[in-house]
């Protein structure tokens, strides 16, 4: 279980850091547009939640108490609070949308 899970949280890390190096970083500011296809249709931090997912896998991997230590260092915040307040100012009510038909880590079921 700890496997596969630890292996989902790295194809997501891999998908959605690519799509952010394509989308966003490889873009000048005024280039870039709100990604909400691919794993964004469905969460607005796949990047955040792949390394929860990982960090979850370790801790069921190694059955390791010090391993349970990243658990709770993944599930701190991270920023995303303060990412979304600038991504409100930059993309407006389409952002505001976006949040209402995605969950922050996980999908909302129904909404879409």
């Amino acid at each position: 279980m700890g496997l596969a899970v630890t292996a989902a949280g790295l194809v997501i890390m891999l998908s959605a850091g690519y799509i952010l190096s394509k989308e966003v970083y490889a873009k000048a500011k005024t280039e870039r547009k709100l990604i909400t296809t691919g794993l964004y249709a469905y969460v607005r931090h796949p990047f955040y939640l792949s390394w929860i997912l990982v960090s979850s896998g370790v801790v069921l991997v190694t059955l390791n108490l010090l391993a349970l230590l990243l658990l709770p260092a993944s599930l701190v915040d991270m920023g995303t609070e303060d990412e979304e307040r600038e991504l409100l100012e930059i993309f407006g009510k389409e952002y505001e949308e976006y949040m209402k038909r995605t969950g922050r880590f996980l999908p909302k079921i129904g909404r879409r």
